[in-house]
């Protein structure tokens, strides 16, 4: 059985004084964290816990079978606390914020980004559920949404004013924050767009007829979203963005690929 968890389309207002991060950036091979707190950002070397968690591989199979909890969820877009009562309320974690499924299977997908103000938290709840998680014998999959892709690609269309100041205050763009040094963005990188979890296909979006006849194995699939990171391209609803699983959705996979 699969449960859907619906969150709203409330968005954050925007703040003045705001805090955010942290961010952990390589810099000449040493790992820096950056931190923002009323408008002051410090930036300083990390030595937290985190370092051993900075190259992250990807998954041998986007296949899984026998599982006998799944929770889905998808475009939390910067809302944390909707995001953490859905999950409290249906018991995948509990109010510290911890794992509390077991072997069960949650799955986000896409848009943890852009339109809210609290997208950095979110992604470090996800980031610690999975540790957690995977030590109790379950799984968190966070797959890729148009939004995923498009702040990969720096398009900062849609972020919340908050992470603007955050850019500026940073000296960086969006494609800089996320690069291939941010663990952050070393650890969206490794991330699969399709998987299937018993009879269940999960994904952002859905699947066209284009993509069924390359007939792919899912993880052929995801090596070849996985190189679309690196298009330059500022409009992502053009190719490959335009017709089929991440955007009715997402990349035809038939203009891009062959």
């Amino acid at each position: 059985m699969i449960t859907f968890l619906l969150p709203s389309n409330l968005v954050a207002a925007t703040t003045t004084v705001y805090s955010d991060g942290l961010y952990l950036i390589e810099q000449d091979k040493q790992l820096q964290r950056y931190d923002i707190k009323d408008n002051q950002l410090s930036v300083m070397p990390y030595t937290g816990g985190l370092g051993e968690v900075t190259r992250f591989d990807v998954s041998p199979s986007d296949s899984y079978y026998a599982v006998s909890k799944i929770a889905a969820i998808s475009d939390i877009h910067g809302q944390i606390e909707i995001f953490k009562q859905l999950l409290i309320n249906n018991g995948v974690i509990d109010k510290a914020l911890n794992w509390r499924w077991d072997r069960g299977h949650l799955v986000i997908t896409g848009d943890i980004f852009d339109r809210g103000d609290t997208v950095t938290e979110a992604l470090w709840l996800v980031f610690k559920l999975e540790q957690q998680a995977k030590a109790a014998g379950g799984k968190v999959h966070y797959l890729l949404g148009n939004h995923e892709y498009m702040v990969l690609r720096g398009d900062d269309r849609y972020i919340h004013d908050k992470y603007q100041q955050t850019l500026a205050l940073m000296s960086m763009d969006l494609k800089q924050l996320f690069n291939e040094y941010s663990t952050l963005g070393q650890w969206l990188r490794s991330k699969s767009t399709v998987i299937k979890i018993n009879d269940y296909v999960l994904m952002h979006g859905g699947i066209h007829q284009g993509f069924l006849d390359l007939n792919l194995s899912l993880e052929h699939a995801n090596a070849m979203f996985r190189q679309t990171y690196w298009s330059v391209k500022k409009d992502a609803q053009g190719a490959p963005f335009n017709e089929g699983t991440l955007w009715t959705h997402g990349p035809d996979l038939v203009s891009w690929f062959l």
